[in-house]
């Protein structure tokens, strides 16, 4: 006689395995078999093995980083100045909307994210530097000073300015890593400074893609981005857009980029040409063009802005223009603002 075989039970029940799909001992010794079909126990059964395999690989997975939280950076207007490529003279425009935004009554902040540390030869300091502060700024400054404000230049034309500091190459390299390691650096250490509302922070960042710009774009309000009417610059257009939507995300806060054209020559047909094509393209984010003008470059000679020394050409019109536009869409201050 064959003998018979034995149910088989899983040694361990899952924790998640119901009491009613395991047959209970009554008091007299006799199995009280559930009431449920042998289709739903089984179907019980293998919901309490997925149920046990998904924990386990819960357990075991990576856990996911948690996203920092953004700085509150209050009712102050963050804006980014940048460019797909070089040479458009991105600092002088940078360098001439803080002078020019100065003047018309706001108080303004200039911070060099650009490791080529140039808004300290465009914004001359109100006092010379001594000579153990002339190479210092925010790269080379402490992590554990979290106030900027000891800093800060007072400068001739009116803003105050943050320089970048002057930094060896293995230093510089250091500190692009903490800068991907960490998005909001440079939005801690503006918030630890305690900015007045209305207050207008102007980051002046590479051009194209780094670290300093994805700095300055987790934070930024809006971006400004400059470009020359050449044929070269209107073709790297499409990426500055490209690098905004990476590094801005979906923040609400964002108003948008605008474009400043800069140096146009209109005794150029090719420079003509693509002013229009980019004016057309534009339409009303086109926010100021800025023609070529010698007493522009003749102001950075002496450390000074246009705007500052008021030079009477054409692209000192312009950089006046380009202020007053911008100016127009900001907030307004509130009362009591005009310091930082």
């Amino acid at each position: 006689m064959m003998t018979p075989l034995a149910p088989t039970m899983p040694p361990n029940p899952a924790p998640s395995e119901t009491a009613a799909a395991r047959p209970a001992q009554s008091k007299t010794g006799q199995t009280d078999w559930p009431a449920e079909s042998l289709q739903d126990l089984l179907a019980q059964l293998k919901q309490a093995e997925s149920e046990a395999v998904a924990n386990a690989t819960a357990n075991t997975s990576p856990k996911r980083l948690v996203e920092p939280a953004a700085p509150d950076l209050g009712k102050v207007n963050v804006i980014t100045v940048m460019s797909s490529k070089g040479g458009v003279g991105k600092s002088t425009i940078a360098a001439n909307l803080a002078a020019g935004l100065t003047q018309l009554g706001r108080s303004v902040l200039v911070v060099d994210l650009d490791p080529q540390n140039a808004l300290i030869h465009h914004l001359q300091p109100q006092s010379p530097r001594p000579v153990e502060d002339a190479a210092s700024g925010i790269a080379n400054a402490s992590e554990s000073a979290s106030d900027w404000r000891s800093l800060c230049v007072a400068t001739a034309a009116g803003p105050a300015l943050l320089p970048h500091g002057l930094i060896e190459e293995n230093e510089r390299q250091a500190f692009e890593q903490h800068l991907d390691s960490d998005r909001y650096w440079l939005g801690r250490h503006l918030e630890a400074m305690g900015l007045a509302d209305g207050a207008v922070v102007i980051l002046d960042t590479p051009p194209g893609p780094s670290p300093y710009l994805r700095q300055a774009l987790a934070i930024t309000h809006q971006a400004i981005v400059v470009s020359l009417p050449d044929a070269a610059s209107y073709t790297a257009l499409p990426l500055a857009e490209k690098l905004i939507r990476s590094y801005v995300g979906e923040r609400d806060d964002f108003k948008g980029c605008r474009y400043v054209i800069n140096q146009v020559d209109r005794s150029r047909q090719l420079n003509r040409d693509v002013s229009l094509i980019m004016q057309q393209t534009l339409g009303e984010r086109l926010v100021g063009m800025i023609h070529r003008d010698q007493s522009v470059s003749d102001a950075l000679a002496y450390n000074r802005t246009a705007v500052e020394q008021e030079a009477h050409g054409q692209g000192f019109q312009d950089l006046v223009r380009f202020a007053e536009t911008l100016m127009g869409q900001l907030p307004c201050a509130s009362e009591g603002s005009a310091t930082l």
